[in-house]
């Protein structure tokens, strides 16, 4: 699933932040963002070494996995670290809009349609996982490099962190009341 999706999400992202960002989006420059995009060239070459059936030695692969799993938690302190709470104010209807639609609006209309077809069970908790999760770090980063709203991007994701942990126990907890999960 991951494999799929995080390249999806950075191609949505890049196109995204170069609709909005200020002037006339170029074509050619938004397709060389996408190209040159980190995130999704690490996909597309984990996608190949997987096909490909390459292991890493346990010995490199132990560290790196610790290594790993810290980066998400580093990335969030220097993001937290850097964030201003004046932003709040600065970006409020825009920090409404986008929690709200990230944590609500998304899982709602993804859980509706994928029940409407049929889902139910695990494909379904994987709709909510895939559309109800918070803002992923790599989005502030990403925000930041294309000369978007940095603080907006963070606000995103510290409200979307924080209020995610409501929101997907109300899923669920609604999906078990209707039987679909």
């Amino acid at each position: 699933m991951i494999a799929v999706i995080v390249p999806c999400y950075n191609i949505l992202a890049v196109i995204t932040l170069e609709m909005f960002r200020d002037g006339k989006p170029d074509i050619r420059d938004m397709g060389r963002r996408i190209v040159t995009n980190p995130l999704i060239i690490g996909a597309v070459l984990g996608i190949l070494v997987n096909l490909a059936g390459l292991k890493l030695p346990s010995l490199i692969e132990e560290p790196l996995g610790d290594v790993s799993s810290a980066a998400t938690v580093v990335a969030l302190l220097v993001m937290g670290a850097s964030f201003h709470v004046s932003s709040v104010r600065e970006n409020l209807r825009n920090l409404i809009i986008g929690v709200f639609g990230k944590l609500v609006l998304s899982p709602a209309l993804a859980l509706l349609a994928g029940y409407a077809i049929g889902l139910r069970g695990i494909p379904l908790a994987l709709l909510l996982i895939i559309f109800g999760a918070p803002c992923a770090v790599s989005g502030y980063t990403m925000a930041q490099q294309m000369d978007s709203n940095g603080e907006l991007a963070a606000g995103c994701l510290i409200f979307t962190s924080l209020f995610s942990c409501v929101t997907i126990c109300g899923w669920i907890f609604l999906l078990e009341q209707i039987g679909a999960i």
